[in-house]
């Protein structure tokens, strides 16, 4: 089963995680009228977020 399967057509807004990010996948579901609520990927050419871990700012 892959994850467009799991869309049955009546719901309005689709959320998934980014790893189901793909512009066909934004772009059938716009067509079809969908809400697209999908997390985007990061871009390449940006520099990685800091780790979230406390131990690091809160010293």
């Amino acid at each position: 089963m892959t994850v467009d399967d799991l869309v049955r057509g009546d719901e309005k807004p689709v959320r998934a995680d980014a790893a189901y990010d793909t512009h066909a996948r934004r772009t059938r579901l716009k067509s079809e009228g969908k809400k697209v609520r999908i997390a985007r990927r990061p871009a390449s050419n940006h520099p990685e977020l800091p780790s979230r871990n406390c131990q690091e700012f809160c010293a």
